[in-house]
């Protein structure tokens, strides 16, 4: 299996990649594409939380507003003009979901083509608790009810790696996939069917590790499991994303072993997105 277009891109805006779009846009010609679109992490003004929380989660290393204004946008349009003939170049962000400020997320939209779920932080316990801790079954449910809350709320084309709380979901030191997990996963696919939003195999979960059960190795993300409850609904919509870090990123050797873990399932990748209509 070979990938011919990605949806999920970081640039060097985010504090933790590194390359201008124009880097990326000239790899992927390189690798063959005909479509990339940046999704870099979208600004989030820092009066959505407690400063602490804003910290804890590096937002204060990632693009501000002005960033997405004066640099992202204007970076993005340069190449999706300059490489027209050579390249089909879309521009979203992977963005969380805050209750209430839904009028923010739908002001940034009109700028862009999409906006991409990506829950890495998500209201617990009267805070905002990171997906990256230590997850408890209060916590999967959690998470799984923020994601079916965003969904709803029509104002997202895609959620990035849908199965990232089974990272550090464990009981007595052993990663699980349980009833709990089930229901989250449940809710999860149903709500991204019900509101006609791509569900995302994360090319780059690897990358975060892997353990072993039954001496199988498994990924923390994407998890087998998860992926193989989503083939029991056929209206399911699979994409796959490099979530790319870097521009060789796009398709290295990862991204291939990826891929061909992809491939285990009986549903069909879509490598084409059909964008909404904004809300």
């Amino acid at each position: 299996m070979k990938l011919h277009t990605n949806y999920h891109t970081h640039l060097a805006l985010c504090g933790h990649a590194i390359g201008t779009c124009e880097d990326y846009v000239l790899e992927a010609i390189n690798q063959g594409f005909s479509i990339l679109g940046f999704s870099d992490h979208g600004p989030i003004p820092i009066g959505f939380m407690s400063k602490d929380e804003y910290l804890d989660f590096g937002l204060n290393l990632q693009m501000n507003e002005d960033d997405f204004y004066q640099k992202y946008l204007p970076d993005c349009l340069n190449v999706q003009k300059k490489y027209s003939d050579q390249i089909k170049i879309f521009l979203g962000v992977e963005i969380e979901y805050i209750l209430g400020k839904e009028a923010y997320f739908k002001k940034l939209l009109k700028d862009l083509d999409y906006l991409a779920l990506g829950v890495h932080y998500f209201p617990s316990n009267n805070r905002l608790y990171n997906v990256y801790y230590s997850m408890n079954e209060i916590q999967v449910m959690d998470y799984a009810n923020e994601v079916v809350r965003a969904l709803s709320t029509n104002m997202y084309t895609m959620i990035t790696h849908p199965d990232i709380y089974l990272m550090n979901y464990t009981k007595n030191g052993e990663h699980v996939f349980d009833e709990v997990a089930i229901k989250a996963a449940t809710m999860i696919i149903e709500a991204c069917i019900k509101n006609h939003v791509y569900m995302e195999i994360n090319g780059s979960g690897p990358r975060r590790g892997e353990f072993y059960n039954n001496n199988q190795k498994c990924y923390l993300y994407p998890r087998y499991e998860f992926w193989k409850l989503v083939e029991k609904y056929p209206d399911a919509m699979v994409i796959f994303g490099a979530d790319a870090h870097t521009p060789e990123g796009l398709n290295d050797d990862i991204i291939k072993e990826t891929l061909d873990f992809a491939s285990m399932f009986q549903f069909k990748l879509i490598s084409e997105i059909s964008f909404k209509e904004k809300p």
